[in-house]
């Protein structure tokens, strides 16, 4: 059964960046809770937590831990780690995982420049507009096996999940040029988060329930530009 790895963190008055291998989990500021499962961005032996602390108000709180819980389990079995504010300005944990899953992204990726993803976004919006579902589903192989294995799940149900999950974005808000996006380079060089300029994700939607955004993370593959996670 697959060991999920589950990093929870609560703050206040303070803003971190955290990122995993790299690959960032969150920048700005941390007011409250969040929590997330880092299967998706582990590379077996030797990964790297890292947690730096920007602003820090007077009232500046933070903890954190990361947590391994075997599917099917309830509760955790076992503490991977525990986290607390550091005297300096970095925190870094390194540790083993089951899963590998993202080791072969890192290691097929080439190092690019910013501008090497932006046709990536422009593919993403075109395929949108033309409610290209199989044409998405090419750019996101790279993400559908790194997921399927991340998470042990059939490839064939998180496909049909996410083909599902790419139709409700159709009709978006996909007004925008190259010269409108920002391309925000991660893991050394060889993943760029691409979005609006304004930090705002690629891709919103305005619906009755609310608003939906698509993040996209992209790397150069021998195969060309692909989305990755």
């Amino acid at each position: 059964m697959t060991l999920f790895y589950q990093l929870s963190l609560a703050g206040d008055d303070l803003e971190v960046t955290t990122t995993i291998n790299g690959f960032p989990l969150h920048t700005g500021p941390l007011d409250g809770s969040m929590g997330t499962v880092l299967n998706p961005f582990l590379v077996g032996a030797g990964n790297q937590l890292k947690i730096e602390f920007g602003r820090r108000g007077p009232a500046a709180v933070f903890v954190g831990a990361l947590q391994c819980v075997r599917q099917g389990e309830v509760v955790s079995t076992q503490a991977a780690g525990e986290f607390s504010m550091p005297a300096g300005n970095e925190l870094v944990h390194r540790f083993d995982s089951e899963t590998a899953a993202f080791a072969p992204t890192l290691i097929a990726a080439r190092k690019a420049a910013p501008a090497e993803l932006l046709p990536l976004a422009i593919a993403v919006r075109d395929l949108l507009r033309r409610r290209d579902t199989p044409g998405l589903m090419r750019l996101l192989e790279p993400k559908l096996a790194c997921y399927a294995e991340a998470f042990g799940a059939p490839r064939q149900n998180m496909e049909d999940d996410i083909a599902r999950g790419l139709s409700e974005f159709f009709g978006s808000d996909l007004d925008f040029e190259p010269a409108d996006l920002l391309s925000m380079p991660w893991c050394e060089d060889r993943v760029f988060s691409v979005s609006r300029r304004d930090g705002s994700p690629l891709v919103r939607k305005e619906t009755a329930e609310g608003s939906m955004s698509l993040q996209v993370f992209g790397a150069m593959l021998p195969g060309g530009p692909a989305i990755v996670a």
